[in-house]
């Protein structure tokens, strides 16, 4: 759900969990992963055949790759898929799909840097994929199989309900509807109130750009951006490389449709969108961030204010030597962090102190990094995460014990991560 407007005027998408997500915080009995205006997620297509990008990641190593650089552009979540479901496409078994994913999600997953969203219809392949350490479902059918709806809730993990007329194989051959976005609407609502009342804790909605609608029912759909995000939950787009774009712009090409895509998409953005589902991340969080800063009315004055919290001690166990790791030692941590302060006096508008203490104190307390530059990338990276208020991190992590043949005052070392 939106549950307010950040400083800036954006809105702040919620999905809950009972169980923590890379960048979420501790809220009543589960967890909250909370983000300003429009995250970009990420496709992995771990399949031969899917329309753009098919048999690009032959194994594990290049899979995990193509990841690392979508998370390094930007990307909060990435969709791992071992199914592709173009139109036309054949169905492939929950065993081959298993052999497909799991590797690749278990390995995203245990570096808890994005949200690993499996993007399966199959619950056995959901159950699974859950086990392995996947965040969140994104299943093309809308959840309407209660057997993958319950998967979710046992492991108590959101899911995303996208719609869908028809099966991959015969959704484009004559797509029909009274009133596409009245219908698609309606689906919508009602598989995501359905997968709540089972235990699902949270559901975010996907109107299915290409998924059994010609094109005007995919404009149709486009334009009600507004409309179908009022609803409250989370809205995801996804028309990265479509037909439609090949449609209003005559590229034949699907891998050359980034252009288009990132038009489309920002256009969403604007109109509410929570997320858009992309293959060209780095593209997509440029063109975001600078329409952010354009809708937002964000000048150099609003980039200059900044919030320091300035010499955090701690006793924590980093370096290289196995006498460091032993013994440990203190380290002390500056965090600066640039954001558009309010005017007012009013709490909520400001960031939260104490959340970003206990983020810097987990770092460096709870951790071991072999390096302090590592170090300081993770605490910039994650306070990031934590407000999406936040614009620029500096981040300076001082070792004035650290073991040199000589007299060293201090080591520091200083990170800058921006959106």
């Amino acid at each position: 759900m939106i549950a307010s407007l950040d400083v800036n005027g954006a809105p702040i998408h919620t999905l809950l969990a009972r169980r923590p997500l890379p960048g979420s915080v501790r809220e009543g009995g589960g967890y909250a992963l909370r983000w300003s205006g429009t995250a970009v997620m990420g496709v992995l297509n771990l399949t031969p055949d899917s329309f753009s990008d098919g048999g690009r990641y032959p194994d594990v190593a290049a899979a995990l790759r193509a990841a690392e650089a979508m998370i390094q552009a930007g990307a909060r979540f990435v969709d791992v898929g071992g199914e592709s479901t173009r139109p036309g496409a054949q169905p492939v078994p929950p065993d081959e799909e298993r052999r497909r994913i799991l590797p690749v999600v278990e390995a995203l997953a245990s570096e808890g840097r994005a949200v690993v969203s499996v993007d399966s219809r199959h619950a056995e392949v959901a159950r699974d994929a859950l086990a392995a350490g996947a965040h969140i479902v994104n299943d093309v059918t809308g959840l309407r199989d209660p057997a993958l709806r319950a998967a979710c809730a046992e492991a108590g993990a959101p899911a995303i309900a996208m719609h869908m007329q028809g099966e991959p194989g015969t959704m484009q051959a004559d797509p029909r509807y009274e009133d596409v976005v009245a219908e698609v609407e309606g689906f919508l609502a009602r598989q995501a109130e359905r997968a709540e009342a089972d235990g699902v804790p949270s559901v975010m909605v996907d109107p299915g750009i290409g998924f059994g609608k010609t094109s005007a029912h995919n404009l149709a759909l486009l334009r009600a951006v507004p409309r179908l995000a009022a609803a409250g939950r989370p809205l995801m787009i996804g028309a990265s490389r479509k037909r439609l774009v090949g449609e209003l712009t005559g590229e034949r090409d699907a891998a050359q449709r980034d252009a288009g895509s990132v038009a489309i998409h920002l256009d969403a953005a604007r109109r509410g969108a929570a997320v858009v589902r992309v293959h060209d991340v780095r593209s997509h969080v440029q063109a975001l961030a600078v329409q952010a800063g354009l809708t937002a009315g964000a000048g150099p004055g609003a980039q200059d204010d900044r919030i320091v919290m300035e010499g955090m001690e701690f006793h924590g166990y980093h370096g290289a030597f196995p006498e460091e790791r032993r013994f440990g030692a203190r380290f002390v941590v500056d965090v600066e962090m640039r954001c558009a302060l309010p005017d007012d006096d009013v709490l909520a508008r400001t960031v939260d102190y104490a959340r970003m203490y206990a983020l810097v104190e987990r770092e460096v307390t709870r951790r071991r990094y072999r390096l302090i530059e590592a170090l300081a990338a993770r605490i910039a990276e994650r306070v990031l995460i934590s407000d999406p208020r936040v614009r620029e991190a500096t981040v300076r992590v001082h070792k004035p014990h650290a073991p040199l043949p000589g007299v060293v005052r201090d080591v520091r070392v200083e990170v800058v991560r921006r959106r």
